[in-house]
């Protein structure tokens, strides 16, 4: 009687397991989709409402459990996440979302999982802004939700770092974009030097950032840039800076624009002063008129041209 009417709940089941068996992204990313403004995602949310977590843990377990008890486990998580989703409490949210990320995590660490990588991407993604948006609210220290985020994001970056299968076939693939996530966690949470493991990790398993897309190329280099302007190691923050910010699309406008108010700043300490076509282009020009002027007249003094 149950499957009869649970329709939306058996057909996820059988579509995450086809995907599982058949190593089918494209299906494995829209079964779990977390997406509101998804149809899809709003009938079965509707249709979870008249269900209890018993019932819908039977009904789970009986068409998955006998292919993968670490996938049942997941899927059970995910239909425990929806019926919280659009629910006023952050807080709570981002605990069924954070549980059912970390369920998905033993089934990533699986064999010939490349296929998952897309959806841990956009679930890692969706993770860290609801981090940040909880502890918007006022929590503090520990209790940051930020805290959760950069813990899961370390274990995924964990596994993808241990496939050493050729890079066709890796979850490297995706090493790049948690590493980013992890960066941003990090720098919000004032806990620079945690970035430092990743950045050992990265190094000794001689992954190559060249075969990555640009638009990572460019977010871990701005990231090492303010690592490295941090620690003082100014020539390669402006090495690394000057590659994101000449690398960052043109229409990025606002994704330059913070570059710059790494770079610039580096540059001046290096000697070198930004154009005034530059600020202007930026809107930077109030931050750094008068700096530059007093620096001129400085360098016009000591050359002796005043």
């Amino acid at each position: 009687m149950f499957a009869s009417s649970s329709n939306l709940v058996s057909t996820l089941c059988h579509n995450v397991k086809q995907a599982y068996v058949h190593q089918d992204a494209r299906t494995y990313a829209q079964s779990l989709d977390v997406d509101l403004n998804n149809p899809t995602v709003q009938s079965l949310i509707s249709e979870l409402v008249q269900k209890t977590n018993a019932q819908l843990e039977m009904a789970v377990n009986g068409i998955l459990e006998d292919t993968s008890i670490a996938l049942s486990d997941a899927v059970y998580h995910y239909l425990l996440l929806l019926k919280q989703i659009d629910q006023p409490d952050l807080a709570q949210v981002f605990e069924a979302f954070a549980s059912f990320y970390s369920t998905l995590i033993p089934v990533l660490n699986g064999a010939d999982t490349l296929y998952q990588v897309p959806l841990i991407k956009n679930l890692s993604t969706r993770l860290v802004q609801l981090a940040f948006e909880v502890d918007q609210t006022g929590l503090k220290g520990k209790a940051r939700k930020a805290n959760t985020a950069a813990r899961l994001l370390s274990k995924v970056f964990n596994i993808m770092l241990a496939d050493r299968s050729s890079m066709e076939s890796s979850k490297r693939q995706g090493i790049f974009h948690i590493t980013n996530l992890a960066f941003k966690v990090y720098f919000r949470l004032n806990s620079i030097r945690m970035c430092q493991t990743f950045i050992n990790n990265i190094r000794s398993g001689e992954i190559d950032i060249s075969l990555f897309p640009i638009s990572q190329q460019v977010t871990y280099k701005y990231y090492i840039g303010r690592y490295a302007l941090y620690h003082g190691r100014l020539k390669q923050a402006q090495d690394c800076l000057l590659f994101a910010f000449q690398k960052c699309q043109a229409h990025h406008w606002h994704n330059k624009r913070m570059i710059l108010h790494y770079l610039i700043p580096t540059r001046i300490i290096l000697g070198h002063l930004p154009s005034m076509q530059l600020l202007e282009e930026y809107d930077l020009v109030d931050p750094y008129r008068q700096l530059i002027q007093c620096l001129k007249k400085e360098a016009s003094f000591l050359s002796g041209d005043v």
